[in-house]
């Protein structure tokens, strides 16, 4: 396999006036690599140092405290993170506002935009790979943008990777950037997979209360703290309402969400991208508290669990 050009060292300075990419001055809505930044708040300041792969680049930001959106260009089919290093940030996906700290991190899909504001200076890791890294894994980024968790295993220690990879002091051979980008590519869609989950393609009305709470048993069953309560609580119904609802359809919510979490761990226990993933690491992605719970629900629905999986990490 051909090795792609060599990487090279690359640096940002953005303000609501200038935008400076390696030394030379540009609009200042310029697309970085890593997004199109605006912002209405002359005191905002970002200055970043990195890297640039042929696929993909990885930046290191250091951000004064203030309001800025970054867009993410559909035509670009890139997935843009930021991951937090050190400081605080809000961000409003999709409407609805959350706090980003340490260790936690935001996301963007291609012809994503959102608004943001840093409340406190701060170390931010930007990084942009294709959204073909997600699609390989089941994930689903695309047309908007979210939050990224800060409770997964894979969080601190992929974190830690990419600013050690942002913080190269030379350009590396073409030999490395080839391996370097496979890393970048594969650690960044592995935290994606971790926090946003595996989707299978499901068609589901959604009209009604029984279809609208299996659609949202689907889209949330990765989730091992998702409950029937929690399902109930988000669909402004209570308890004994979603109960009822699913009793007159000859089901109960604790059933068709194990029937859910069945389903997906079928999927990746067949599917040939996650055949060296432990059965232990797939049951937790499946939503399942452990493998034996998942063969366990496997069976009692009449999946075949025969998987290529090693058995253990």
């Amino acid at each position: 396999m051909a090795a792609p050009p060599g990487a090279h060292r690359s640096s940002l300075i953005l303000s609501s006036q200038r935008s400076v990419v390696d030394g030379v001055s540009a609009s200042a809505d310029v697309d970085t690599g890593v997004g199109r930044f605006s912002s209405d708040d002359r005191n905002w300041h970002l200055s970043a140092a990195g890297v640039v792969f042929e696929n993909g680049c990885v930046f290191r930001a250091e951000v004064r405290t203030g309001p800025v959106r970054i867009e993410n260009d559909a035509a670009r089919q890139r997935i843009i993170l930021g991951l937090v290093r050190q400081g605080r940030l809000t961000i409003d996906p999709a409407g609805a506002s959350h706090t980003v700290t340490t260790s936690g991190g935001f996301f963007l899909g291609p012809g994503a935009q959102s608004s943001m504001r840093f409340e406190e200076a701060s170390a931010v890791i930007l990084v942009s790979v294709p959204a073909q890294v997600a699609a390989d894994l089941g994930v689903r980024v695309s047309n908007h943008s979210g939050v990224l968790r800060s409770d997964t295993a894979l969080a601190r220690p992929v974190t830690s990777f990419l600013e050690v990879l942002a913080r190269l002091d030379e350009d590396p051979t073409v030999l490395s950037s080839y391996f370097l980008q496979q890393l970048l590519h594969e650690q960044s869609g592995a935290l994606l997979l971790s926090s946003e989950g595996f989707h299978a393609d499901v068609q589901v009305s959604t009209q009604g209360l029984y279809p609208r709470a299996l659609e949202l048993m689907i889209v949330r069953r990765a989730d091992p703290d998702v409950s029937p309560a929690t399902i109930a609580r988000d669909l402004s119904v209570s308890l004994r309402q979603l109960q009822r609802e699913f009793h007159t359809h000859g089901d109960a919510p604790a059933s068709a969400l194990r029937r859910a979490r069945a389903e997906l761990a079928h999927q990746l226990l067949n599917d040939e991208r996650y055949a060296q993933v432990p059965v232990t690491q797939l049951a937790e992605l499946s939503g399942f508290s452990s493998s034996q719970v998942m063969h366990r629900v496997l069976k009692r629905y009449q999946f075949n669990a025969v998987s290529a999986s090693p058995q253990s990490a």
